[in-house]
């Protein structure tokens, strides 16, 4: 061992020189290690001032941390508060809308209720109405059938009458009645002069006939070619008087150019037969004659009364119409009253209507600018993230680049620890051989060694401090950035549940203003059904009394129908008395006419066929008109010609009213087919049915053949 330490002794001796600049090394070290030493200290001052500003980040990162989990306790308890608020305005719009509901049914039955009550008005209404029509209509009815009732009845009287006087009144042998006249032909072949043929007249007790009218020309010119008449100027030239004295009023009988007078001696009259003109004539000439006789006579005897019942029907007629009267001004009042009140209603209906429809107009527009204006907050909020974000992303490059940089740092200061320890180790040598002046310097060495590695330990520590604080100043940063976004989550969910309270504030408030609408709609619907239900309850009465009215209406209707079919038969009766009177009295038709209780038909030829207007004239141009079976007898008559015919009757001149050719209206029911008239194509003239025995309605422009009527002795070839 002392071998190996004098052998260390020599070692360290040979290196004393070596350790002499070894020691100056250290010497230098140690002024390297002390200016590190200081750098160290300002190094470590700097990490002590950036531990304190973390420590004061930290801090405000801390504090804020705690504002904002102050601010999302108060924000949570504000949302909650808002929740319990909007899940009892939630209750609340639920309620009333149940409510609402519950009244719309309510509503919407008392609306159905209403609207069935005012179609069963209108429907009482519309029977009422056509009850009054009907009524009216069987009042017309009946006075129009009242008004036959006594025509027929004075036709019945003047029938009665006339056969009266027939029964009272024959022609003598040779002598014809016409027009209550009889009338005397001169034999054919015989003539006379003017002179001569009056006094014959005279001695037959008589007078040249004075045919006044057209029938009476027409009969008086049908026995002679040419025949004289009762009419002359022998007294004064162009004074023409008739036999009687009386003078000549109608002038349009004469021909053409008559009377002229001819050869200054022409100053009587005769008339020629196909002509039935007259013409002045020679009075010496010879030519037939026609006496006319006078005749008086009639009962009035059967002469039947046509006011029996007519007071009493006429007191019943004026009472209804006073009743009908004091009924229509009712009716008249209610519907005033029913249009005044359902008009005010429904105005007020309207205005309700438009106030809901202008608030829910203004909410809406409200609600636009709140979503406008928190769209334009979440925007801000959302470019305010965006810029943490980036500036967070900034810093983490920064850190990673402070981390490389304390990373190289750190391996520097391990290469130079390792040169420093092999330092150590030569000084350790050199100690050995310098023991004064290396244990001063190695003392001194230590201290700063010492020195050096606990401000590089406290180096160490600072950076752990600092790294620690930086990644609390992260971890608060990544909390604080968590938290500003859950406030910001909270206050949008605070402004959302704000925005769902208000709305639901503006629902309920709506929603009470529409259950007061319902409950008012509700309170007048109620109050229309009660006044429809009076209405329908007050137009049952009047439908009632109507029906009553129009029952009893049909029984005198039907009384008086009666009495009407008993005249009109015993009319008919009279009229086929009449005519066989005076068929007893007339002379025969012409060939190819038939004659029937006094009139000649003619049938046109089989096959034959026209409109109703040629028909009408081939008639005239015979010298009658179409025929117009007033009577059963005569419809029979009439209908034996053709298949079908045409007959006298048409509405040609105002649609509906039926008018025989004579001018005369269509009275009675008449003899219509089932279903006919319906005027089913501008219908307008009648033709008659030989199997069926019934009229029935036509157009004029058809071709059906035709029957022809006129007179007793009437016709033309």
């Amino acid at each position: 061992m002392i071998y190996n330490l004098t052998k260390d002794r020599d070692a360290l001796g040979d290196e004393r020189e070596a350790l002499k600049d070894e020691q100056d090394q250290l010497k230098t070290n140690s002024r390297n290690l002390t200016e590190e030493r200081d750098a160290l200290r300002g190094e470590r001052d700097l990490f002590k001032v950036l531990s304190s500003n973390l420590r004061k980040d930290r801090d405000t990162l801390r504090d804020e941390q705690n504002l904002l989990k102050v601010l999302s306790r108060n924000l949570t308890e504000d949302i909650d508060a808002l929740r319990d608020e909007r899940d009892a305005l939630t209750g609340e719009r639920g309620t009333l809308k149940d409510e609402r509901d519950q009244l719309e049914i309510v509503s919407q039955s008392l609306t159905k209720e209403r609207n069935t009550l005012r179609d069963e008005r209108n429907s009482l209404r519309n029977e009422r109405d056509q009850l009054k029509i009907q009524y009216s209509n069987l009042m017309k009815k009946m006075e129009a059938l009242q008004s036959q009732y006594n025509t027929l009845a004075a036709g019945h009287n003047n029938l009665q009458a006339e056969i009266n006087r027939l029964k009272a009144k024959t022609c003598p042998r040779g002598w014809t009645m016409f027009n209550n006249k009889c009338y005397f032909y001169s034999p054919s072949g015989h003539g006379k002069t003017w002179e001569n043929s009056q006094q014959d007249c005279q001695q037959r007790g008589g007078h040249l006939a004075m045919p006044k009218t057209t029938t009476e020309l027409d009969f008086v010119s049908r026995g002679n070619m040419y025949t004289w008449i009762g009419l002359s100027d022998k007294l004064q030239e162009d004074r023409w008087r008739w036999v009687d004295g009386s003078e000549l009023k109608d002038w349009s009988f004469w021909k053409q150019g008559e009377p002229n007078n001819a050869n200054n001696n022409e100053d009587c009259v005769e008339v020629a037969q196909n002509e039935a003109k007259w013409n002045d004539a020679a009075c010496s000439t010879e030519f037939g004659w026609v006496c006319e006789a006078m005749s008086f006579g009639g009962d009035s005897r059967y002469l039947m009364t046509i006011d029996d019942g007519e007071k009493n029907e006429r007191s019943l007629s004026v009472v209804w119409r006073i009743g009908a009267a004091v009924v229509c001004l009712v009716l008249l009042l209610l519907t005033v009253i029913l249009v005044a009140h359902n008009t005010s209603a429904i105005n007020g209906w309207d205005a309700k209507y438009e106030d809901l429809i202008y608030n829910l107009t203004k909410d809406r527009g409200t609600r636009d600018k709140q979503d406008k204006i928190e769209s334009s907050s979440l925007t801000q909020t959302r470019d305010i993230a965006s810029g943490e974000q980036d500036a967070l992303r900034n810093e983490r490059e920064a850190l990673k680049e402070e981390r490389g940089a304390l990373t190289s740092e750190r391996n520097q200061l391990q290469n130079y620890s390792r040169s420093l320890t092999k330092d150590r180790d030569a000084l350790k040598d050199e100690r050995e051989a310098l023991k004064e002046e290396r244990g001063q310097l190695k003392i001194y060495s230590s201290n700063m060694t010492t020195e050096r590695d606990d401000l590089r330990d406290e180096r160490k520590a600072l950076r752990d401090e600092r790294a620690a604080l930086k990644n609390e100043r992260d971890q608060f940063k990544i909390q604080s950035s968590n938290l500003t976004e859950y406030k910001g989550f909270l206050k949008e969910e605070q402004g959302a549940i704000k925005d769902e309270r208000d709305a639901l504030t503006i629902e309920r408030a709506a929603l009470k203003v529409e259950r007061n609408d319902l409950k008012v709609l509700i309170f007048n619907l109620t109050k229309d059904r009660d006044t429809l239900i009076d209405e329908r309850d007050a137009f049952r009465i009047e439908r009632d009394q109507l029906k009553i009215n129009s029952s009893k209406l049909n029984k005198e209707l039907g009384i008086l129908q009666g009495k009407y079919n008993t005249v009109a038969q015993r009319r008919d009766m009279l009229q086929d008395d009449l005519n066989r009177l005076k068929l007893n009295q007339t002379a025969s038709c012409f060939p190819g006419w038939k004659l029937h209780n006094n009139k000649c038909y003619y049938y046109s030829p089989k096959g034959k066929t026209d409109t109703w207007e040629k028909s009408r004239a081939d008639c005239l141009a015979r010298g009658g008109d179409l025929a117009m079976p007033k009577t059963e007898s005569e419809l029979v008559f009439v209908s034996r010609g053709n298949s079908y015919s045409w007959i006298g009757l048409s509405d040609n001149l105002q649609e509906g009213v039926w008018q025989w050719v004579d001018g005369t209206d269509l009275e009675g029911p008449g003899s219509w087919k089932e279903g006919e008239p319906n005027d089913a194509g501008n219908e307008d003239c009648v033709e008659l049915s030989r199997d069926e025995v019934k009229w029935n309605d036509a157009p004029c422009r058809n071709a059906f053949s035709w029957t022809c009527e006129s007179l007793g002795q009437g016709g033309s070839n």
